[in-house]
């Protein structure tokens, strides 16, 4: 079978696009992967065929992006297509009405509320915004032929939207994250770790907060961000603030780091930090970080949120927190560095949860099954 994942926004090398799906499905079928990149290419790697579109910083030449990936996507000419966003659903309802294909959507965040927050809208305009694009959603979702989501309370919420609906989870891969038998991890420094996107909302100024607070107990204490600012008026707000409480020998910034290099750095680190902040698409989201420290043998300190809760204390693998609180925050990383048997024993709990349960190869299974009930 001859499937495209497409995206308007992603990279074609999107850890979920790429890494996971793509890998897996190429196992047993012909991948396309139609995504914006800054390079041209047209070639197949690694058992998958890239197919880039331009990629637009602009948000006012968005719908040539839109228009770009149909084109695209129409002249590759596959057997299925599995969109990314809302608006790659769109592209893909349009084909499946020219040419019948079948579509298959994968919903891995809550896209009304996330459009709605855009700072292009007006305040007073956002809750339009979210109405508008949520019944744009559910009327797209009646014409795919599987919606897949990342979490249970995610298809719960969307079940009416579709009744072929299944969870597929964004588990990491034993194969990358498990730590090898007799490779240690290099403890040399106290260690405190985030990965992924450098957002104001995923508790950064937070985690500096705390380890302003930590250093005083604890001098030598590293915090490092693996990941990149999206906004660079975030980062105006950061940098500064890290000079002026002469944290520079405290706060490591890595920048953007390959999907299979990350690894490295966790290694290294004892805590791994998960501070959702408490907005609304968050409130019940279970970041795939959290695995991927659990996966790594790094007890974790998470949102005290419902669903990030019951897989910390049903697995004794970390700490929750209220994450606006910064007192809370860095007493939690105190409490772990200071209790290497603490901290080795949630770390163990947290792996060996990976390992049994929460694994890409569980989830590929699902995927499997869906595309072979499609063909």
């Amino acid at each position: 079978m001859k499937i495209c994942i497409m995206s308007a926004v992603h990279s074609p090398f999107d850890t979920r696009m790429y890494y996971k799906i793509g890998k897996s499905l190429s196992n047993k079928h012909e991948i396309t992967i139609i995504a914006p990149h800054n390079k041209k290419i047209d070639e197949e790697i690694e058992g998958i065929h890239i197919i880039t579109i331009p990629e637009t910083k602009k948000k006012t030449t968005y719908p040539f992006t839109i228009i770009n990936l149909f084109f695209a996507a129409l002249k590759a000419d596959c057997d299925a297509y599995q969109c990314e966003l809302p608006s790659t659903l769109l592209v893909g309802v349009i084909i499946k009405i020219l040419k019948r294909k079948k579509v298959v959507y994968d919903m891995r965040d809550y896209y009304p509320t996330l459009i709605a927050e855009n700072a292009i809208f007006p305040d007073r305009l956002k809750p339009l915004i979210r109405v508008a694009s949520m019944w744009c959603e559910r009327f797209l979702c009646m014409f795919a032929d599987f919606i897949i989501t990342v979490d249970d309370v995610m298809k719960f919420k969307y079940k009416d939207y579709n009744k072929n609906i299944i969870t597929v989870s964004n588990y990491p891969k034993k194969s990358l994250f498990i730590r090898k038998e007799g490779r240690e991890k290099d403890k040399k420094e106290n260690s405190v770790v985030y990965v992924g996107g450098l957002i104001k909302y995923k508790g950064i100024f937070e985690s500096i907060k705390a380890i302003e607070i930590v250093r005083n107990e604890i001098p030598d204490v590293k915090m490092v961000f693996i990941g990149k600012f999206n906004n660079d008026g975030f980062k105006e707000e950061v940098t500064p603030y890290i000079k002026e409480q002469k944290l520079e020998e405290n706060i490591v910034f890595t920048g953007w780091v390959p999907h299979g290099e990350t690894i490295k750095y966790l290694e290294k680190a004892n805590v791994g930090l998960v501070l959702l902040q408490p907005i609304e698409r968050y409130i019940h989201a279970i970041s795939v970080k959290l695995f991927e420290y659990m996966a790594c043998g790094i007890p974790v300190i998470a949102s005290d949120f419902p669903e990030m809760r019951a897989i910390v204390e049903e697995n004794n693998c970390g700490i929750t927190v209220d994450p606006t609180n910064i007192m809370e925050i860095s007493d939690a990383i105190i409490e772990l560095l200071k209790d290497p048997q603490k901290e080795k024993k949630m770390g163990e709990n947290g792996r060996r949860a990976v390992e049994e349960k929460y694994n890409w190869e569980n989830m590929e299974k699902r995927l499997f099954g869906l595309y072979e009930e499609l063909a």
